[in-house]
């Protein structure tokens, strides 16, 4: 049976856990770090609450062929934002398992292009001697956000709240918008 090696944050100040390939040699990894702001470069303004939580494991698969990186947990939190519509706080919990592989770039460096299918989704490529967890972390979440940061009630209706008028109420108020009754009278042949 592998041992296990209990990773340990040894990484330049903001970065996490490295996921190395020579200490996978030596056995399954296990990971349990609080990723902070300062740590998770997150798109569009999105922001944590408090910590983000990564539990898992990495193994190195075929030691002495491709040198696939396994990793395997659970990343759990919560983030902010502000509301695209109303521009209202909002937040989002998540609680989500991962199972991703990793091939060295290498395999692709040679041709510059690596034909993905549909059983590739959970695939990367690590650079070097490995990855660090905040990045596998970070692509992740990015994949679990929304398209748009909205309300829920946004996300349900289409109608932000929060807003000062409603866009049923937006189109009537342009209707009676006296700067568009020159158009009013004008028709296309």
């Amino acid at each position: 049976m592998a041992q296990a090696i209990l990773a340990k944050t040894g990484s330049p100040v903001g970065r996490s856990v490295y996921i190395s390939v020579k200490a996978m040699e030596r056995g399954k990894l296990l990971f349990e770090e609080a990723l902070g702001a300062e740590s998770l470069e997150l798109p569009d303004n999105w922001r944590p609450v408090g910590t983000v939580r990564a539990v898992g494991s990495g193994e190195l698969l075929d030691p002495s062929g491709t040198r696939t990186i396994r990793l395997r947990g659970r990343i759990k939190g919560e983030l902010e934002n502000e509301c695209a519509i109303g521009l209202e706080p909002i937040r989002r919990k998540f609680d989500n398992e991962f199972d991703l592989f990793y091939y060295p770039e290498e395999l692709i460096a040679e041709d510059g292009e690596y034909a993905l299918t549909s059983e590739d989704a959970d695939v990367g490529f690590y650079e070097g001697d490995g990855l660090f967890l905040e990045d596998a972390a970070v692509e992740q979440i990015v994949l679990w956000l929304p398209m748009r940061p909205e309300c829920e009630d946004a996300e349900r209706t289409g109608s932000c709240p929060h807003t000062k008028a409603a866009p049923e109420q937006q189109t009537e108020a342009d209707a009676e918008d006296p700067r568009w009754n020159a158009l009013r009278g004008f028709k296309l042949n």
